[in-house]
């Protein structure tokens, strides 16, 4: 007589098997986005700093004042006399809720308005602050009024 007793999963440890992917997927899921948001506004806050740097040496290098402006209701900003890359007709303009940002502008103190003008040394005419956030998520650029020198917290 042969033996022909298979092996093989029940209905109820599919079911099992389901629920524990399940459980793992909704602990991952939260840590995710929070990971994804950090990441996000990270980037576009070395974004601001290397933009501050950017208009720095070309206020350097053309020893003419550059200006960087800040728009808090269309979470953007623009250097001036600086043209995009992509398409050299249109001025550089950086908007914070295009990816891969998808980040807002929060609080801008920028010496009592919302931009810097970097004079023909590379001086900043004020220091201050620019918040980028997404969520709960808030980094914060600082520009050093003396140096014009950028730090991230």
């Amino acid at each position: 007589m042969i033996n022909t007793h298979y092996r093989s999963f029940t209905l109820i440890d599919l079911i099992m098997a389901l629920v524990v992917m399940v459980i793992i997927a909704a602990i991952a899921a939260p840590r995710y986005y929070n990971s994804l948001s950090r990441y996000r506004v990270e980037a576009a806050a070395r974004r601001v700093a290397a933009d501050f740097a950017l208009t720095q040496r070309m206020a350097r290098n053309t020893s003419a004042s550059k200006t960087i402006l800040f728009d808090s209701a269309n979470n953007r900003y623009q250097i001036s006399t600086l043209t995009d890359l992509d398409n050299s007709g249109d001025p550089y303009i950086v908007n914070l809720q295009d990816p891969p940002y998808q980040a807002e502008l929060g609080l801008i103190d920028l010496g009592g308005d919302w931009k810097v003008i970097f004079d023909g040394f590379g001086i900043p005419d004020s220091g201050g602050f620019v918040d980028v956030q997404l969520g709960d998520v808030r980094y914060k650029v600082i520009l050093n009024a003396e140096t014009g020198a950028t730090s991230i917290e």
